[in-house]
């Protein structure tokens, strides 16, 4: 059925000034220009001398329903048979409306937002009748119109940061892999015997040809300190070089030529341990110095690594649960290399590890020792190397560290139809603390979430309909938590799914640790080393 000017719909609405000058005028049923025109027009002559807030003005055939806006008059034209009460409502939405999107009520500013009204009215009156709505759901509609613009420059701006950060990376391994060049060049040329070049073998760790004793040094990594308080113990030194002298262990190594008292009065302050930065300047001759990096102060590091994917259904039971990990050495000192590593493994029946080819797989499997089957060879000196992995599949609710279950349900308030959602977590595995716990909840279109009651914080992005629910740490301390949130939304539940849980840990679920890393030839006397562990999720979904 199509509306016309007999049934009870609103005819129009427009802006107009004080003197009676249509500004805007929106239609909502099919009526002629010349009929409006006539309707605007008629307007300020049936004004009276003393307007009154929220008034009106019946002829024989519209009524005239209007609020004053400073300069200004809301104004809606309707039939005499509509309800006026529906109508006054209909008034006061749309005159709210109005101060959102003009940020001075004249009429330049009605002028310059005229669209941007329209499409306003056309959120609240839809072919003459009132919709159900409230000044923010129009306003987050009106927000969504450009929800893919939005994506595509969020995506675009991500990839250029990427892209310059790919870029300063690379640009900054190229000088580090010169300078080292230009200092090896200068060790050599003095008389140095090169730095020992550790045997080769698998990962990509040495060729074993070619390069010779530069090598070695090229592929001396960067490392960088980490911004976690987890691993507090980087200092700046300078990077090992390939020279039979001992690299210094502590405070600043300070590298460049300078003459003059200040470079002297430096150096005296290094020695004794302050931790002074010289910049590298060039010599005389223009040959580049030695960079100032930051490396680890342990000899060995060890890095146990974790990614963790889970799937449960509505209610919290397990659908499937893989964990997979890897413990990789890194050896910073090159006089460390022939080294062993002596676990702990406490790990249950659940768990499949696998060693290195390399790796003698008997003394990991007697006593948890990670060592060279050839032990006359070395580990490579620099650059990380992967002595281990192990895999866990699970079915069982008990194995996964932490359960969320979602509660939608269906309920009717004031005439509208809402769904009110509880969410809640619980982490099993206390040992464990989780960091920046983030809980994904896809929300309908055209919905915005009221949050009634929650444990942390939560963030509503509009452009991507998604509630995220934030949780700073989640320890023994605070096990549990829950948020409330409803929606006016009469379809079905299963439009909150899938949610998707994401989160951090210093901690591992294998039990796995180092003991002790020790020297081959020499057991007891053992190595400083340094271990790092790391829980990631590769995939949480609650569907």
């Amino acid at each position: 059925h199509t509306p016309n000017e007999n049934t009870m719909v609103v005819l129009a609405g427009a802006i107009c000034t004080r003197e009676g000058k249509a500004l805007l005028s929106r239609q909502f049923v099919p009526i002629t220009r010349v009929r409006i025109e006539g309707l605007l027009a008629a307007f300020p002559k049936l004004m009276g001398s003393d307007p009154r807030q929220h008034t009106y003005i019946e002829t024989d055939s519209v009524r005239y329903l209007y609020q004053p806006l400073d300069s200004l008059y809301m104004l809606i034209i309707t039939n005499k048979s509509s309800n006026i009460l529906e109508d006054l409502d209909t008034l006061q939405i749309l005159a709210k409306l109005i101060p959102e999107y003009c940020r001075i009520l004249d009429e330049d500013e009605v002028l310059k937002n005229a669209f941007t009204l329209v499409f306003a009215f056309d959120e609240v009156i839809a072919g003459g009748y009132r919709e159900k709505v409230t000044v923010q759901q129009i306003k987050t509609f009106m927000e969504m119109d450009s929800q893919q613009e939005k994506l595509a420059h969020m995506l675009e701006t991500t990839k250029l940061m990427k892209a310059r950060q790919e870029a300063d990376a690379r640009a900054q391994e190229i000088s580090a892999e010169r300078l080292h060049r230009t200092a090896m060049s200068s060790a050599v040329g003095y008389g140095g015997g090169g730095p020992t070049q550790s045997p080769s073998f698998g990962y990509g760790f040495g060729s074993g040809s070619g390069s010779g004793a530069m090598s070695g040094v090229a592929r001396t990594p960067t490392i960088t300190p980490s911004v976690t308080d987890s691993h507090p113990s980087f200092r700046p030194v300078q990077s090992y070089q390939a020279t039979s002298a001992k690299p210094a262990r502590r405070g600043m190594v300070l590298g460049g030529q300078t003459d003059g008292r200040e470079s002297e009065f430096l150096q005296a302050m290094a020695k004794d341990g302050d931790n002074i930065q010289l910049e590298s300047t060039s010599s005389t001759h223009g040959s580049a110095q030695p960079v100032v990096t930051a490396v680890p102060t342990s000899d060995v590091t060890i890095l146990i690594e974790e990614t963790l994917s889970v799937s449960l259904d509505q209610d919290g039971s397990l659908l499937d649960m893989v964990v997979k990990g890897s413990l990789t050495v890194t050896i910073n000192n090159p006089e460390c290399g022939r080294a062993l590593v002596r676990l702990s493994n406490d790990a249950t029946e659940g768990f499949r590890f696998i060693a290195n080819p390399n790796v003698d797989r008997m003394a990991f499997r007697k006593d948890s020792l990670i060592k060279l089957k050839d032990t006359s060879r070395a580990f490579p000196t620099g650059g990380p190397l992967g002595v281990l992995k192990w895999k866990m599949e699970s079915k069982e609710d008990s194995s996964v560290p932490i359960i969320v279950t979602c509660w939608p349900s269906a309920v009717s308030s004031a005439g509208q139809n809402l769904l009110v959602t509880t969410l809640e977590y619980e982490l099993l595995h206390d040992h464990l603390t989780l960091n920046d716990l983030c809980i994904q909840v896809p929300i309908p279109s055209g919905t915005a979430p009221v949050v009634d009651r929650l444990d942390g914080d939560y963030q509503y992005e509009p452009a991507a309909s998604i509630l995220n629910w934030i949780i700073a740490t989640v320890d023994s301390s605070s096990t549990s938590g829950s948020i409330e949130f409803r929606i006016p939304f009469d379809g079905p539940p299963t439009a909150l799914f899938p949610i998707h849980v994401s989160f951090h840990s210093n901690s591992t679920i294998c039990p796995v640790s180092v003991a002790s890393v020790e020297h081959v030839d020499n057991p007891e006397n053992s190595i400083d080393f340094e271990e790092i562990r790391s829980l990631g999720v590769e995939e949480y979904t609650i569907s």
